[in-house]
Parts: structure tokens; C-alpha cells; sequence
């Protein structure tokens, strides 16, 4: 379910060469930007992925953060930050399955897509490793595409 989405992000990151090396990109121009992996899972039905919206400019800029946790969850982002020069963006959104202060989460926009690094679930463990690639999407109709079916397990040999 959620490790096709995963899989395919991961893929996605090393193909960026997202190491470490990757260059920051520009806060978007556009007045609307989608970064995403959501899909919805063929066998379950439930979504997979994440999604992050950035509508407006300047001061009126307004973040918008959807998840998966079985079925999907998602909220206003209540505060961010973002540092131009490195590409740096943090986040706070509250939602479904969110600690009381809401998750936080680490990020980077690079050419091409975000990259969400870390993530505090406000429960005292500290932010936690994610490293999942976003990649900016042209559809901003808010249509979740299918996730992409895994290919089937090779069965026994025949001779």
C-alpha cells in the first residue's frame, strides 16, 4: 500500500541525486504549485502519499499538507517558514492523526520537486527520518490518480 508510493519517491529521490547534493530551487512563482504522491491504492482503496499545495504570493502565500493514515487526512498548514538561499521550508500542520501541537515537518524544495526530510509528531521522539521525494505535478485539477500496480511476483521456473 503505502510502500509502492514509498518505493517509487525513493526511486525518485536517488534519480535527483538528492544525497545531500541537491540544489535549492526558488520558492514557486506560479500561484498555485502541487508537489505529491497521493494516490489511491488499487486493493485497498485507501490513499497513499502525501500531497503539498502552495497557493498565493508573497505575504498571502497560503501551504495546504494531505497524508495518508488509511484513509486520508489533511489540514491547513498553521504556520511555516522558508529560508531562500538554501531552500529550507518547515511546516506545522493539524489533522487527523496529528499530536496536540501538530506535526511538523522538515523540507527543501529543490528543481523540480520537495523533498520532506524530517517529521516531529510533537510526542516527545524528536523529529523522525522521512526523506520522501514530492515531485511538482502539472494537474491541479486536485484529481488523486491510481497508484501504479506493482509488478507480479515471478512464479516457479518452468523448464
Amino acid at each position: 500500500m503505502i510502500r509502492t508510493a514509498l518505493t517509487t519517491a525513493l526511486c525518485g529521490l536517488a534519480a535527483l541525486g538528492a544525497s545531500g547534493a541537491a540544489r535549492a530551487a526558488p520558492w514557486p512563482d506560479a500561484e498555485t504549485a502541487v508537489y505529491s504522491t497521493l494516490c489511491w491504492e488499487h486493493q485497498s482503496g485507501d490513499a497513499a502519499g502525501h500531497r503539498l499545495t502552495v497557493q498565493g504570493r508573497g505575504a498571502n502565500r497560503t501551504l495546504r499538507f494531505e497524508w495518508s493514515e488509511g484513509g486520508l487526512c489533511g489540514g491547513e498548514v498553521t504556520r511555516f517558514g522558508y529560508r531562500p538561499t538554501s531552500g529550507r521550508l518547515r511546516f506545522t500542520v493539524s489533522g487527523c492523526g496529528s499530536g496536540p501541537a501538530g506535526d511538523t515537518y522538515t523540507a527543501r524544495i529543490i528543481p523540480g520537486g520537495v523533498i520532506l526530510s524530517r517529521v516531529d509528531f510533537g510526542d516527545g521522539r524528536g523529529a523522525q527520518p522521512l526523506n520522501q521525494l514530492l515531485p511538482r505535478i502539472e494537474d491541479l485539477s486536485g484529481t488523486i490518480p491510481d497508484c501504479p500496480t506493482p509488478a507480479p511476483a515471478p512464479g516457479p521456473e518452468r523448464r
